[in-house]
Parts: C-alpha cells; sequence; structure tokens
C-alpha cells in the first residue's frame, strides 16, 4: 500500500498545516477511488454512507437566475439552466457525503483507474465482494488521498464554489453499497440570506450597549480577512434541546447572530456586540452572502455558553489566515468597548469541540478550535483521528455532563 505524501501527513495536526494541494471541500474524489476505515466492514461501510447521503440530502446548490425578453428563449434557457443544476446537485451530494464520511473516520482510497474501470462494470454485489475486505484493512489496496485534517480551519482550504458540472462517475464505495435500507431523502434546508438571519439577535452599537436586556448576555466579536475564495460570513446559532433539530430553539427569541466582513467596507475589520439570549450558542456556517454559499458545521462545531449578565468575547478571527481560530486576548476587545463595566466584566469565550446540529447549506463538514476539550460522547472528527484533546476547563466539563 502507498501512503498519502509526508506533507499531507504533516497537515494532519489540528489547524492545518502544509499540503501539496489545498483540499476542496465542493469536490468528490475521483471515480477510482472508495472509503477505508480500518476496523470496520461492510455493513459498518454501507450504514454510515446511508447516513452521511441523508445528510448531503439536506444541502443544496444556489439556483440560476434566468431572464428573457421572449417566452421561448425563456424557456429554453429555463430548461438549459434545470440541467445544470441537477448535474451540480448530483456532484454536489457526493462531495458532501465524502465530506461526511471522512470526518466519520473514513478515509479515501486511490486504485489504479484500469482496476477500479473493471472493478466499475460488476454487478453492485461482485463490486461489495471485492471492497469487502478492503474498506477495513488497516493497510488497504491503493494510495490514500484523504483523510480527516481540520480542513474548515485552513485558510487555504477552497470552500466555496458551486458544485461540479462534470464530476465524473460515482467512486466505488456508492455504486458498491447495498441500497435496500434506503429511506426517503429529507429536504434541502434553505440557504437563502432570509431564510437562514430572520431570527438575527439586536446587535448593540458602540456606545449604546445598555440596550442590552437584563436577561441577556452581551456577545463581543471581531472579524476580518473576508475575500471571494474566504468567505465573508460566521454565523453563530443558539442551540436547542434537539441537537439535530435544523431550527435550533423555537422560543421566539432570537437565535443567530453573525459576524460579516467586507474587504472594501470593512478595511480594517469589523467589530460586533450582540444581545443574546443566554444558552450554548455554536459556530453554526461559515458563508460567502454574496454567492449564497454556505459551509455547514452540522457535523461538529465549537460553542461556547453565555449566560445572563454575562459579557463574553468569542474571539478575533482572520479568514484569511492559516489557521481560522478565535484570538481571544481580551485587551483589543476592551479598547473597542471604552472603559466601564463591559470592558471590566469581558471575558473569554469557554469553547468546547463537537457540538453537532441538522444539516442544510451547501457544504458541510466539521470545525475544530485548537486547545478546546470535546463534548462527551463526539466520535468524529478530531476524536476520531486519535487526537488527545486539551483538559476541559470547569465550565466546559459542566456543560458537557
Amino acid at each position: 500500500m502507498k501512503t498519502i505524501a509526508c506533507a499531507a501527513v504533516a497537515a494532519l495536526a489540528l489547524g492545518g498545516g502544509a499540503q501539496a494541494d489545498p483540499v476542496n471541500l465542493g469536490r468528490a474524489s475521483a471515480p477510482n477511488t472508495y472509503f477505508n476505515r480500518p476496523g470496520a466492514d461492510m455493513a459498518a461501510h454501507d450504514a454510515d454512507l446511508r447516513e452521511c447521503l441523508a445528510k448531503a440530502a439536506r444541502t443544496s446548490q444556489p439556483s440560476y437566475f434566468v431572464s428573457s425578453p421572449n417566452l421561448v428563449a425563456a424557456l429554453v434557457a429555463s430548461a438549459v439552466a434545470a440541467g445544470i443544476e441537477t448535474a451540480e446537485a448530483n456532484h454536489a451530494g457526493r462531495a458532501n457525503a465524502e465530506n461526511c464520511m471522512v470526518v466519520r473516520g473514513w478515509r479515501v482510497v486511490a486504485l489504479p483507474t484500469d482496476q477500479a474501470d473493471a472493478i466499475a462494470k460488476l454487478p453492485r454485489a461482485e463490486q461489495a465482494g471485492k471492497l469487502k475486505d478492503w474498506v477495513g484493512a488497516a493497510s488497504p489496496p491503493g494510495d490514500i488521498v484523504r483523510q480527516w485534517n481540520n480542513d474548515a480551519a485552513d485558510g487555504a482550504t477552497s470552500k466555496f464554489e458551486r458544485g461540479q458540472l462534470t464530476g465524473g462517475a460515482p467512486n466505488l464505495s456508492f455504486s458498491a453499497r447495498d441500497i435496500s435500507g434506503d429511506q426517503k431523502p429529507a429536504a434541502p434546508q434553505s440557504t437563502s440570506g432570509s431564510d437562514r438571519y430572520k431570527a438575527l439577535a439586536t446587535e448593540l452599537k458602540a456606545g449604546a450597549f445598555d440596550k442590552a436586556g437584563s436577561g441577556d448576555a452581551v456577545v463581543v466579536i471581531f472579524i476580518t480577512g473576508s475575500g471571494i475564495h474566504n468567505g465573508d460570513t460566521l454565523a453563530f446559532q443558539r442551540m436547542g434541546p434537539e441537537p439535530d433539530d435544523p431550527a435550533g430553539v423555537v422560543d421566539g427569541r432570537p437565535d443567530l447572530f453573525v459576524a460579516y466582513d467586507n474587504w472594501v467596507w470593512h478595511k480594517k475589520g469589523q467589530w460586533y456586540a450582540y444581545a443574546v439570549p443566554p444558552g450554548r450558542w455554536r459556530v453554526t456556517a461559515m458563508t460567502q452572502l454574496g454567492a449564497g454559499l454556505q459551509l455547514n458545521f452540522c457535523l461538529g462545531a465549537p460553542a461556547f455558553d453565555a449566560n445572563a449578565g454575562e459579557v463574553v468575547y468569542a474571539g478575533a478571527f482572520d479568514l484569511s489566515k492559516g489557521y481560522i481560530g478565535p484570538d481571544l486576548a481580551l485587551d483589543p476587545a476592551k479598547a473597542w468597548l471604552g472603559p466601564g463595566k463591559y470592558a471590566d466584566g469581558l471575558k473569554p469565550a469557554a469553547y468546547m469541540n463537537g457540538t453537532t446540529a441538522g444539516c442544510g447549506g451547501t457544504w458541510i463538514y466539521d470545525l475544530e478550535f485548537k486547545d478546546a476539550p470535546y463534548v462527551a460522547g463526539y466520535p468524529w472528527g478530531g476524536a476520531a483521528a486519535g487526537r488527545a484533546p486539551a483538559p476541559p476547563t470547569a465550565t466546559a466539563a459542566s456543560a458537557a455532563n
């Protein structure tokens, strides 16, 4: 068995690292690949892939806008756009299912093209027979071309492009899996800005922090480094009692706040303060708002608790850096807040990795912050890859129980 290049191995450190080619979360691997996780069997392979396809079905690609001066041209253009959207969605579904498999600890293994082509021509059951001893092998036949890394936290990772129009055939894992247990997929979750941000928390302008309600918490955040390939927005959502509920908390109170940067308007980045209901707030997505593209962290995301009356610093984020994680040094935030009780009471967010939610958006993956512990029972991402979390803080430990 051949293994991935040394540069790629080095990149397995949390927070990214040198890699020969940046990861593209919007592209499925080539047809000559299959999924492998040491110790697994074909039943586990099929079950995980079935679940990942169900999560991928919750995503959607932005629709094309069609305009034409006459009806015939409009009908033709609409038909062409619909065909393009279908092709892109098919490829995006495989890419998202692959992202999900990788987060769950599966590796992508590439076979020689002629060998893979020969297997692909076999009936499904015979394809499964070929793969059954390979999907759980510690040293599988072929080259390991992808495995979990904290790719969403790497500024070099490609996160925002539409699905490929010509993405090739599905890989061997897709064609060999047993589909008898498949259920009807759930409807995609909307990625439109109006739907995503309809329950946005109240922004507090500088000098007007006293407008926060007595039962609210105040969250402060800074963002910079936006760009066409970096995204421009981090979205935080209040978690509900059901981890996989895509609607979050349904209690009539705001359940979302965002940190938006624009490389044209905000030359030096942008500060925000929000009055938010108490609760656990997770990094739900990173978006390229203008293009309607969203990288959704339903498979695992950092979160922090904000209690009534607290002033919590969610951190400074630079979307252009090699590691996209919070700088929790308090002095810049205190300087922006100005003298007074809000700066005096400011405390850094105690992040914990591994919170989950219902999937949606355009792309799905997980996101982890350095040195943050995992919530109890989280089995994927860095936890599945064998990363030992840092000792939990008292706040994070109590919240995880």
